[in-house]
């Protein structure tokens, strides 16, 4: 999946290049519990990056440490927000 396809998977993402920053919900939205990322996430937050756009994260998990989220980042999106 490219940045496109994601934009265009969800419309409304579309306008995030207009705005200087964006936050995402992490389970359900760029990944899905043990699944890994959804497809076109990693490109999407790639391409914001590269607009210089400050991308922020949270969850509603009463059980997610920031430790926790700091690994599961690192397992699944590496060194290629960087």
């Amino acid at each position: 999946a490219t940045t496109t396809d994601a934009l265009h998977a969800v419309p409304h993402l579309a306008t995030t290049m207009t705005t200087t920053s964006k936050q995402f919900d992490c389970d359900g939205v760029l990944w899905r519990g043990s699944q890994g990322l959804i497809p076109g996430a990693l490109e999407l937050l790639q391409q914001l990056r590269r607009h210089n756009k400050k991308v922020f994260f949270m969850t509603n998990s009463a059980v997610a440490t920031r430790t926790g989220m700091a690994a599961k980042f690192g397992k699944l999106l590496g060194d290629d927000l960087q």
